[in-house]
């Protein structure tokens, strides 16, 4: 065949082999598309999947119903400011909660019981007078615990304001039957007071020891003692046992264990002290990391996530791991203001700082608290209780001068809602 002949007949067959492939392209489109309209058909028709007849949901666009499997940012804890209560001598030296009931020991003021089932507006619905021995000489109730049916005070019978905030040769605690919550009603009377009471189930805490002259003073023993009073009849306590434990004006209670606190003014002694308290009463000594000085001075202490938070009155909150106590080292953690008081609860460690309010850090590394947020508050924040729903932050009294000076403001407290 001439070489013209055979060039043409190339071509042709080249441009006969593209209409083929363009044709194949359209066929294999064309399948494409109706592959997709069949499905789209049985998606919204109901059927597809393998031939079960069953379909997979849609992807939820509602952000209550979030997709199975993909990961959701844990909701983030807010808290905000609620109501506040005082009383007319402005003390606030203690208080418990149970329900929707909140027992105050008022100092000089006596027993307070406020109704909490609207915390934006508390209101007092109960008063047990401070006027028990004399008409012209108040009692002093300095601390108090409540569980169940059951509240338990100590008290200064007929203080005349210049007598020892808790004397160690007097005072008394004083059970009362809560049942009636507005109405608590006096069965039976422990001798000698105590700084600091706390109530589990049927078993009272008491930890002795005198804090200073109100104007001032000092301790001149590092120990204390410890008594387990048995509450199973409220009206016939019976002690179970008593011992000697570090010196402490704050205590915490975590089941069978109770946790102490100490320091001096200056915060260079300070430490604390773990104890087992056994289901007869027995008391007996864990650990302990540092030794209690004699001039003792607040230190509030809380456990949680294996560690013990100490707040000694200082610009700073002290971490003691609970494994191997008596070994550790604390971790100091610096703050712009005095740590006052401190409270734990779901994960959280509320420390007051004074005007700057609670500060509030999270527990995910418990040896490393991150800050988390801080609370304002309207005063100075003395000290803190954290419960499930909400806090009780008190805030201290404003005077012209220190302790003797004119009163401007009374001692408050104020509340907190905690919500995720």
């Amino acid at each position: 065949m001439p070489r013209k002949e055979l060039d043409e007949h190339a071509l042709l067959k080249i441009h006969a082999d593209k209409i083929v492939k363009r044709q194949i392209n359209v066929k294999f489109i064309a399948s494409c598309a109706v592959a997709l309209g069949v499905s789209l058909f049985l998606s919204a028709c109901g059927g597809g999947g393998g031939g079960s007849g069953a379909s997979s949901p849609p992807a939820s666009t509602d952000p209550a119903t979030p997709n199975a499997g993909a990961t959701q940012p844990p909701p983030e804890t807010t808290y905000r400011l609620l109501g506040q209560v005082a009383v007319e001598q402005g003390a606030f030296a203690d208080f418990a909660v149970v329900g929707n009931r909140l027992f105050v020991a008022a100092g000089f003021d006596g027993i307070r019981i406020f109704d909490t089932t609207d915390l934006q507006n508390p209101k007092q619905v109960g008063l047990v007078s401070p006027y028990s021995v004399s008409p012209y000489s108040a009692d002093n109730v300095r601390a108090i615990a409540a569980s169940g049916n059951i509240a338990v005070t100590s008290v200064n019978p007929g203080c005349d304001g210049s007598c020892w905030i808790d004397v160690q040769n007097g005072g008394e605690l004083r059970v009362y039957d809560i049942s009636t919550p507005e109405h608590p009603r006096q069965i039976a009377t422990i001798p000698k007071g105590a700084a600091a009471l706390a109530l589990q189930g049927n078993r009272l805490f008491a930890l002795d020891g005198t804090m200073a002259l109100v104007f001032g003073g000092g301790i001149t023993s590092p120990q204390t003692t410890l008594r387990v009073v048995d509450l199973a009849v409220p009206d016939a306590p019976r002690i179970l046992t008593t011992a000697l434990v570090n010196r402490s004006l704050a205590f915490s209670v975590n089941g069978n264990r109770i946790f102490l606190g100490y320091a001096d003014r200056e915060g260079n002694q300070s430490g604390v002290q773990e104890v087992d308290v056994s289901p007869s009463g027995q008391v007996t000594l864990i650990a302990a990391n540092g030794d209690a000085p004699a001039d003792i001075w607040s230190s509030e202490v809380v456990e949680a996530s294996g560690m013990l938070y100490t707040a000694t009155g200082l610009p700073e909150f002290r971490i003691f791991p609970l494994a191997g106590l008596k070994e550790q080292v604390p971790k100091v953690v610096s703050l712009p203001k005095a740590a006052t008081g401190i409270a734990a609860s779901a994960g959280k460690l509320y420390v007051t700082q004074e005007e700057s309010g609670v500060s509030v850090f999270g527990l995910d590394t418990p040896v490393a608290p991150a800050p988390f947020k801080v609370i304002p508050v309207d005063g100075k924040a003395a000290s803190v209780r954290v419960y499930p729903s909400f806090g009780i932050v008190r805030l201290a009294a404003e005077r012209t001068d220190g302790l003797t000076g004119s009163l401007i403001r009374p001692e408050r407290i104020q509340f907190f809602s905690i919500s995720d």
